[in-house]
Protein backbone atom coordinates (compact mmCIF):
# COMPACT_ATOMS: atom_id res chain seq x y z
CA UNK A 1 0.00 0.00 0.00
CA UNK A 2 1.41 3.69 -0.41
CA UNK A 3 1.65 6.29 1.65
CA UNK A 4 -0.81 8.25 -0.67
CA UNK A 5 -3.40 5.70 -0.54
CA UNK A 6 -2.97 4.80 3.40
CA UNK A 7 -3.83 8.42 3.56
CA UNK A 8 -6.54 8.61 1.47
CA UNK A 9 -8.08 6.31 3.87
CA UNK A 10 -7.07 7.88 6.78
CA UNK A 11 -8.65 10.66 5.96
CA UNK A 12 -12.22 8.45 5.17
CA UNK A 13 -11.91 7.06 8.16
CA UNK A 14 -11.69 10.65 9.94
CA UNK A 15 -14.72 11.97 7.56
CA UNK A 16 -17.05 8.69 8.40
CA UNK A 17 -16.43 9.67 12.31
CA UNK A 18 -17.39 13.25 12.06
CA UNK A 19 -20.33 12.24 9.97
CA UNK A 20 -21.10 9.71 12.77
CA UNK A 21 -20.76 12.82 15.61
CA UNK A 22 -22.66 15.07 13.70
CA UNK A 23 -25.33 12.93 13.22
CA UNK A 24 -24.95 11.85 17.01
CA UNK A 25 -25.55 15.62 18.53
CA UNK A 26 -28.40 16.49 15.60
CA UNK A 27 -30.27 13.84 17.00
CA UNK A 28 -29.94 14.89 20.35
CA UNK A 29 -31.39 18.12 19.70
CA UNK A 30 -34.43 16.61 17.86
CA UNK A 31 -34.91 14.54 20.33
CA UNK A 32 -34.65 17.69 22.87
CA UNK A 33 -36.76 19.44 20.63
CA UNK A 34 -39.45 16.55 20.63
CA UNK A 35 -39.54 16.46 24.73
CA UNK A 36 -40.00 20.18 24.99
CA UNK A 37 -42.73 20.32 23.09
CA UNK A 38 -44.49 17.52 24.21
CA UNK A 39 -43.47 19.66 27.83
CA UNK A 40 -41.34 17.33 29.31
CA UNK A 41 -37.78 16.79 29.52
CA UNK A 42 -35.38 14.35 31.60
CA UNK A 43 -35.57 14.85 35.00
CA UNK A 44 -38.48 17.88 34.59
CA UNK A 45 -41.15 17.68 37.55
CA UNK A 46 -45.06 17.26 36.36
CA UNK A 47 -46.50 20.33 37.30
CA UNK A 48 -49.67 19.10 36.75
CA UNK A 49 -49.11 16.36 39.77
CA UNK A 50 -47.66 18.93 42.12
CA UNK A 51 -50.86 21.42 41.83
CA UNK A 52 -53.45 18.33 42.53
CA UNK A 53 -51.32 17.52 45.39
CA UNK A 54 -51.07 21.38 46.62
CA UNK A 55 -54.54 20.94 46.46
CA UNK A 56 -55.86 17.98 48.25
Amino acid sequence: MTREKSLDMFIVFLNVIAIMVLVGILSVMVNTADARDSGRLIGQIDLADNMELVQV
